[in-house]
């Protein structure tokens, strides 16, 4: 499932503009979902657009960054490794289907599973899981 475009209408950048097949993402530099170009489709010239992208950043004094999930055409993240760009805070996406019964009801407590869960950080910590 391709979850970029869904994210991208949930939570809109204040400032977007389309360039060939593209979204270029302003958002005032506070995130990078939303201060990033969504490649949707492939461009009619790459060239251009990665350069219509990096002059719409940099005229906001921002660096340019690229969205690139598993919806992003084939090729972009290899040209992008090739132009120096590098792999800058990957996220990572879990979706599951829902089925009778998997949905839980929020409670004002945590449940002693998921303090388990919480890691030995803290609320700090890099784990996380869902227990039932």
């Amino acid at each position: 499932m391709n979850v970029d475009p869904l994210v991208h209408q949930a939570w809109p950048a204040y400032e977007q503009r389309s360039h060939d097949g593209w979204v270029l993402r302003s958002a005032g530099g506070v995130t990078k979902r939303a201060n990033s170009v969504l490649a949707l489709n492939a461009p009619t010239d790459l060239d251009a657009a990665i350069g219509a992208a990096e002059a719409f950043y940099g005229e906001r004094g921002q660096s340019c960054a690229f969205s690139v999930g598993r919806g992003t055409w084939p090729g972009l993240d290899a040209e992008l490794a090739r132009r120096g760009y590098e792999l800058n805070d990957p996220t990572v996406v879990m979706a599951g289907s829902r089925s009778a019964g998997s949905c839980r009801r929020a409670t004002r407590r945590a449940s002693s599973a998921w303090r388990r869960c919480r890691g030995p950080g803290g609320a700090g910590s890099r784990v996380r899981c869902c227990a039932p």
